[in-house]
């Protein structure tokens, strides 16, 4: 018996540890203890564990983040959040956040917002690179939305920028793919030529359409061999009446040209 005492004694001063610590049911207490091999480390790893599962339930949820409020009183806790989903530099560029987003006149969004304090912590240049009026639809948008053609250094918003560009590649000439505020470059010097269009290209691959990129290459391709004096045009090229044999493309401006191989041919309809 003597020996079960400091067992005992043992035991009591776990239990009491536990206690404290919030856990007043003997029973679980004793159980935990048990489980562990009497660690206290061990029973509250155990006696914690049902009390996290809530937690845990909400972090493995497929839920969408409640969106930051800027106009929540907790300030503190929107900080906190900002700094683990957007990697703020410091606290006080969150608190910077909070602050433009709750101007009265402010109209742009949280990622906006966000994007321009990474760059700098200064506020005004952070107001100048969230306001930018489009010449077009005189919108006011963060120059992240901003878009512009290597020729000059007007910009125009990305909707303004596809539309024009849509109608202009479908329903003009080739010479009207420029600037639609200043009109630049010259279409007709051939050294701009080149590289606008190279650069043409890739700006516009995601903002027209499939069938109006298409007809953008085919309208690249056709200006291109006007130019040279040794394309002539067939008048049968583009027939697509059966018994018309193919030939290779020659282009001329004359529409009633016709080339070599369907030049002997008197059966071809025009």
């Amino acid at each position: 018996m003597k020996a079960d005492r400091p067992i005992r004694m043992l035991a009591t001063s776990e239990m009491k540890e536990l206690h404290s610590l919030g856990f007043r049911d003997a029973l679980q207490c004793e159980e935990a203890l048990r489980l562990s091999g009497g660690e206290v480390k061990g029973a509250l790893s155990l006696l914690q564990r049902p009390l996290l599962e809530p937690f845990h339930r909400r972090i493995w949820a497929n839920q969408a983040e409640p969106p930051i409020d800027p106009s929540d009183p907790d300030k503190p806790r929107m900080c906190r959040r900002l700094l683990a989903l957007y990697e703020l530099p410091s606290w006080g560029r969150c608190e910077l956040v909070l602050s433009l987003l709750q101007e009265p006149d402010a109209t742009y969004t949280l990622e906006d917002v966000v994007q321009a304090v990474k760059e700098s912590q200064d506020k005004d240049f952070i107001r100048r690179v969230l306001k930018n009026e489009c010449p077009c639809c005189l919108s006011s948008f963060p120059r992240s939305k901003m878009q512009s053609l290597t020729s000059c250094q007007c910009s125009v918003c990305h909707e303004c920028f596809g539309s024009y560009f849509n109608i202009t590649v479908r329903d003009k000439h080739i010479r009207d793919m420029v600037c639609p505020i200043c009109s630049e470059p010259d279409i007709n010097d051939p050294e701009q030529l080149d590289s606008y269009f190279s650069t043409l290209d890739i700006q516009l691959r995601g903002c027209l359409e499939p069938g109006v990129y298409d007809m953008f290459h085919k309208k690249l391709t056709e200006h291109a061999l006007m130019k040279d004096p040794k394309f002539l045009w067939c008048c049968h090229v583009s027939s697509s009446r059966s018994g018309v044999p193919p030939c290779s493309p020659a282009f001329s401006p004359t529409p009633s040209s016709t080339c070599s191989l369907h030049a002997s041919r008197t059966d071809l309809p025009f």
